[in-house]
């Protein structure tokens, strides 16, 4: 029973592990993808604007 039980718990920590892995890789890639528009293209003519 003991051993089911370590075999049970170690598979979760896997599977959790992998999903964290998964999450931090679809995290980096939305990030690179924000993009903000020309400051000439906007209809804000002031404030500020991130380079």
């Amino acid at each position: 029973m003991k051993t089911h039980q370590q075999l049970i718990s170690a598979a979760a920590l896997v599977l959790s592990l992998f999903a964290v892995g998964a999450q931090a890789q679809n995290t980096a890639q939305d990030s690179a993808a924000v993009r903000f528009p020309e400051l000439k293209s906007t209809y804000l003519k002031t404030g500020d604007f991130v380079n």
